[in-house]
């Protein structure tokens, strides 16, 4: 949902992957109409600022991430953002495609705002054949001095950061979605333990708690399935804001995740939402 939606009318409207982590998934098999559920706030910074002086913006998606840039879609229909928005959305199959429809009714409109469509193996009407790229981007939209907003798997990241590397896209205007969670199986992840299980003593809010951990699974996602809300907010061990203390044990963190320490951060300091456990 777009901003003025949300604060307009007080609801948001989000979408579920169904092949998602253990919430999702529960989220996807158990939800109905009706249901109430308490959740946190929306979180992060992949968003744009209405008075933030931009006037052409281009958002490009791989698969369902075209979620975060419906919502700018929205808001530039609804006047709530005044720029040019013009979203290349890659998908690999037609059964897998959202918003089509409601995109091309936005187009006609709105004539600040524009959607292609990219199929990997082609063969429909109305989509570009293949993956996003430069020449088409540069076919499509006007880039000078346009932001950039990427949503999408890393695959995707790592091919645009090549493809797009001609325009000398400033830093302050080339924003990439997080990675999401990390999971065992991930590039990178190959030294976490499989089939293991350690013993975990947690110290939360003034309670202590005595849990059991998989060694395929963060240590967040151990005390989510015991029931505790360690109040996670990016999961992808970036913000910091789960930050906690380890005290005893060992921890394996994937190289793509590990942050660069800052200077007077703790040595003791782990995330939990990334680390795999290697002991109790």
């Amino acid at each position: 949902s777009s901003p003025k939606e949300a604060l307009e009318s007080g609801w948001y409207e989000v979408y579920i992957h169904g092949g998602g982590s253990f919430t999702s998934a529960w989220l996807f098999r158990n939800a109905f109409v009706g249901m109430q559920i308490e959740s946190s706030m929306p979180e992060g910074e992949f968003c744009l600022d209405p008075a933030g002086g931009l006037k052409r913006v281009i958002g490009i998606s791989g698969g369902m991430s075209i979620t975060p840039l419906r919502a700018m879609a929205r808001a530039v229909a609804d006047g709530t953002l005044d720029l040019d928005l013009t979203l290349f959305c890659g998908w690999d199959s037609r059964e897998d495609v959202l918003f089509y429809e409601e995109f091309r009714q936005l187009a006609d409109a709105c004539p600040r705002f524009r959607a292609v469509y990219f199929l990997k193996d082609g063969g429909a009407a109305g989509f570009e054949p293949g993956y996003v790229d430069l020449e088409r981007i540069q076919r499509y939209a006007d880039c000078r001095d346009a932001a950039f907003c990427l949503c999408g798997p890393g695959e995707m990241y790592q091919a645009l950061d090549r493809s797009l590397k001609p325009l000398h896209i400033p830093a302050d205007r080339y924003h990439i979605e997080l990675p999401g969670e990390v999971k065992a199986g991930f590039p990178g992840t190959g030294p976490v333990l499989q089939g293991e299980t350690f013993h975990l003593t947690a110290h939360l809010w003034g309670e202590t708690h005595q849990i059991s951990m998989r060694s395929d699974e963060t240590v967040l996602v151990a005390l989510e399935r015991a029931g505790i809300n360690a109040e996670p907010r990016c999961r992808s061990g970036h913000c910091g804001y789960c930050g906690a203390r380890k005290l005893r044990g060992r921890v394996f963190v994937p190289d793509r995740w590990s942050r660069v320490r800052p200077d007077g951060e703790p040595e003791d300091l782990i995330h939990p939402c990334c680390s795999f456990p290697l002991s109790d």
